[in-house]
């Protein structure tokens, strides 16, 4: 992996990776192809050779996020191939010509995934089997791509899942005057909205309230990462309608018709979607499992990455994508609900 800062200040499982940056160029509905940047994390064999066939897991990051936000959990995934794009407007991926909307974020991931050859198809990325993994708002993401293209995946895993409506009950108030500043944020003139939008005041104040792990070293990296990701966006109008796609919608939605198998991971203090939330979604989709790790908040990709990756590992391993993982390699804490 291509050295950068911040640097994580915990010991994470090691595995034989080469990382590297890539773009396409993908066809847009109404306006010309746009870019699309993305992160390709290949697992080597023991001579350094990328490994044949392997599966891969398409990982959707958060709002505010890009590529880089899943970093950690791609370390602690070894033998997947593992490509985490940036959504439109986000990191080096280009705007949409229109809303950027839930059906806009499906309609993109459902082209890259043709133009990659992401579920066997003919790409540069083609693999041996497609699985999809979304935090946060890229877990509303991809459970609406696993609702619309079950045929594309194998398994699916949302990791802090947002599974209730954000606009009611006890944080709608919250939710509400976020989007005031979302919107006078992309209503001011640019000399004033755009320094309002990429405040580091704001970023760290949400940081903060977001973080629940009590180490300082790593509540110092969540901060770091929260400053150097979420002023990375490409125009205001594009974040305000990313902002409005993540809370009017949610990854419970028409859960009886997530047909492919899921895989739940809460974070026992995540207060912005409730282990309650979860443990509804999972007893409304077919067949998903959730499992709650303690201690932690809505920010496990940070806070438990190695917990996460391994119960992501097993979980792709029944459903023969992955090798059955090795007791002993990490120390996972989680309790199935």
């Amino acid at each position: 992996m291509t050295a950068r800062e911040p640097r994580y200040p915990l010991a994470l499982p090691e595995a034989p990776q080469r990382w590297s940056e890539r773009t396409v160029r993908l066809a847009t509905p109404g306006g010309r192809d746009r870019v699309a940047g993305y992160r390709l994390v290949e697992p080597l064999d023991a001579s350094g050779a990328p490994l044949a066939d392997a599966p891969t897991v398409l990982a959707v990051h958060g709002l505010r996020g890009d590529r880089h936000g899943l970093d950690l959990i791609a370390r602690c995934l070894p033998g997947a191939r593992i490509v985490v794009p940036d959504l439109p407007g986000h990191g080096v991926s280009e705007v949409l010509p229109g809303a950027h909307d839930l059906d806009a974020y499906v309609s993109f991931l459902d082209r890259l995934v043709t133009a990659l050859g992401l579920d066997g198809g003919s790409g540069p990325e083609a693999s041996g089997g497609l699985a999809m993994l979304g935090h946060s708002f890229g877990s509303i993401v991809a459970a609406a791509f696993a609702r619309r293209h079950p045929e594309r995946l194998r398994a699916l895993v949302l990791v802090n899942p947002v599974s209730s409506p954000a606009l009611r009950g006890p944080r709608a108030a919250l939710s509400w005057a976020t989007e005031a500043y979302y919107v006078a944020g992309a209503a001011l003139p640019r000399a004033v909205g755009e320094p309002l939008l990429r405040s580091r005041a704001v970023v760290d104040l949400v940081s903060s309230a977001m973080t629940c792990t009590r180490s300082a070293q790593v509540r110092d990296f969540i901060r770091a990462e929260h400053r150097a990701r979420f002023a990375g966006f490409a125009d205001r109008r594009s974040l305000l309608d990313s902002y409005r796609a993540a809370t009017r919608h949610h990854a419970a939605e028409d859960a009886h018709a997530l047909a492919v198998p899921t895989l739940l991971i809460a974070g026992a203090r995540d207060d912005v979607s409730p282990v309650a939330a979860q443990e509804a979604l999972a007893a409304a989709a077919p067949d998903a499992r959730l499992v709650v790790i303690a201690g932690s908040g809505h920010l496990l990709h940070y806070e438990e990455p190695a917990a996460v990756a391994e119960h992501a590992r097993d979980f792709l391993a029944e459903r023969g994508l992955l090798a059955a993982h090795e007791s002993g390699a990490t120390d996972r804490e989680g309790t199935p609900a």
